[in-house]
């Protein structure tokens, strides 16, 4: 599934309460399975995501800099592919992520795969896109999930 495809499955999310990397995830996490219709029915508790979550981010800190981070569980938690998503969150207020340009974060991703394959595709992909400054400068300005879709589309 292309990442635009994946974006408009998991939706664009503002306001996101976090004052470190846990406690954004969490929020983001409680905020995904909070929304009708995002999570499948039979894919991963939120207790499970958070806690894959936050243990991959205890290995290795997920930001990439400029302000951005990638959280994901460190194996696949979806059951079937249809039910892979991306999720985008702005943070309330900067949060301080381990940083390799020591900037805090004001947007992260939380990517959900079907199996292992498909999961690093998709963090390659969006580890690219995070290298674009067009869609850096989206990001940064806290844009919406149509221009998002917009510009994922045009850059493919």
């Amino acid at each position: 599934m292309h990442i635009a495809e994946l974006l408009s499955k998991g939706r664009v999310w503002h306001n996101i309460a976090g004052d470190d990397a846990p406690s954004a995830i969490r929020d983001a996490v409680l905020t995904l399975y909070g929304a009708q219709g995002i999570m499948a029915k039979d894919g991963p508790g939120a207790d499970e995501l958070c806690r894959s979550a936050t243990e991959r981010e205890e290995l290795a800190s997920t930001a990439l800099g400029s302000g951005l981070a990638v959280p994901h569980p460190r194996a696949p938690l979806c059951k079937r592919p249809e039910d892979s998503l991306l999720a985008l969150f702005y943070p309330r207020f900067p949060v301080p992520w381990k940083s390799p340009d020591d900037l805090p974060v004001r947007a992260f991703f939380i990517i959900l795969s079907a199996n292992s394959a498909e999961h690093l595709a998709n963090l390659s992909s969006l580890s690219k896109l995070c290298m674009k400054d067009g869609f850096v400068e989206l990001l940064l300005r806290e844009s919406g999930l149509d221009e998002l879709v917009s510009y994922l589309k045009g850059a493919s």
